[in-house]
């Protein structure tokens, strides 16, 4: 068995989409104010705990496959599609109350 078998290769592919989703999740934590929803808080700290976790699973003997691989690609393409909500440092306004009516 070489050094770089598959599972190994694909532990390693999670991350770069680790660090992504890791880096968007506390620039929009940091973001957060006194005035938004706790859901939206949770949500977003249970994508920061996704990021750490992952990588670190192969200590425990827990190999991420290709499903994980390609999850936490998605969910880090997923936090860049909303980049325009969260412009200048703000959350949008779905984040601290309902949404309004139009």
């Amino acid at each position: 068995m070489s050094w770089w078998d598959n599972a190994r290769l694909l532990a390693f592919a999670t991350w770069p989409a680790s660090a992504l989703i890791l880096w968007v999740t506390l620039c929009r934590l940091n973001a957060m104010g006194k005035g938004v929803l706790f859901r939206v808080t949770l949500e977003y700290s249970i994508y920061a705990a996704i990021a750490v976790a992952v990588p670190l699973a192969p200590l425990i003997d827990e190999w991420p496959g290709l499903v994980m691989v390609l999850v936490q690609y998605a969910i880090g393409i997923i936090l860049l599609c909303q980049w325009k909500a969260w412009e200048h440092d703000r959350p949008p306004v779905e984040a601290t109350g309902p949404m309004p009516l139009e």
